[in-house]
């Protein structure tokens, strides 16, 4: 496995199907730096909803693992229309986080899931 493959993290696996806390998401980004690759994509599938304060936690962790400086890419598939509202009002204010993007059939970046 090349360092630019894919590394899948079921969301499921690390937090509950509601995630009602910060430390979800922290605990969270403990797995994200344990992938052995660069490119990583947090599957939300039967994730039932995200508390406004985890989905800013969220929001930080992506922006924080995008910036050019850091070394993994981090992006969302499979995410429901309540996690996905949520994303969308606390990340109301700074729309710039998630560029706009062309959906993927399998990987879509969460801005896709916004407009």
């Amino acid at each position: 496995m090349g360092k630019n493959d894919i590394f899948n993290i079921n969301v499921l696996e690390f937090t509950p199907s509601i995630i009602n806390s910060r430390d979800c998401i922290k605990n969270l980004k403990k797995e994200i730096l344990k992938a052995p690759n660069n490119r990583v994509i947090l599957n939300f599938g039967n994730i039932k909803s995200i508390s406004r304060s985890a989905a800013q936690e969220l929001i930080s962790v992506k922006d924080e693992f995008n910036k050019e400086w850091f070394h993994k890419k981090l992006s969302f598939s499979n995410i429901n229309r309540e996690v996905s509202k949520t994303l969308k009002l606390v990340n109301s204010n700074n729309i710039s986080i998630f560029p706009k993007t062309k959906i993927n059939h399998r990987i879509a970046d969460i801005w896709s899931f916004m407009c």
